[in-house]
């Protein structure tokens, strides 16, 4: 996959999201700030759009979000698909994480890719992503994975 082809599927999915209103699941939280606790169990998909966002509890579906900060701890049984100025991924993802954003630090573990585009994108030497990493920056480092 060629970056020309990351940025507009990165593209597609943040204009998606304010397409579909980011506010048809159940778990969806129109508020400017959602955080959801370390013993919370989400057992669906779960919408976001707002100023910030923090998971650390378990999510059984897959994550949108679309924030000015967002720090994802915890686990994401799923994909994680997210646009945001700011953003931490600390967490444990099952499927693949989509992300545009302007800076970006990944710490967590995925199973899948990495898909991104940023000014800033870190990832940090505990990162583990166990297929690949498809960036593209102005700044990428790269001590893990």
């Amino acid at each position: 996959m060629t970056v020309k082809r990351i940025l507009i599927l990165l593209s597609l999915l943040w204009g998606g999201l304010f397409i579909t209103g980011a506010g048809v699941s159940p778990s969806a939280n129109e508020g400017e700030m959602r955080i959801i606790a370390a013993n919370e169990v989400l057992e669906e998909d779960v919408f976001f759009g707002g100023i910030y966002f923090e998971n650390n509890g378990v999510i059984n579906g897959s994550l949108y979000v679309a924030s000015e900060k967002a720090l994802i701890n915890g686990t994401v049984r799923g994909n994680l698909i997210l646009a945001s100025s700011d953003a931490v991924i600390n967490a444990h993802v099952t499927g693949d994480v989509f992300l545009a954003a302007q800076g970006a630090t990944f710490t967590g573990i995925t199973d899948g890719s990495i898909f991104t585009a940023g000014e800033t994108l870190d990832f940090q030497a505990s990162t583990n992503v166990a297929r690949s990493i498809y960036a593209a920056g102005s700044q990428v480092s790269l001590y893990g994975a």
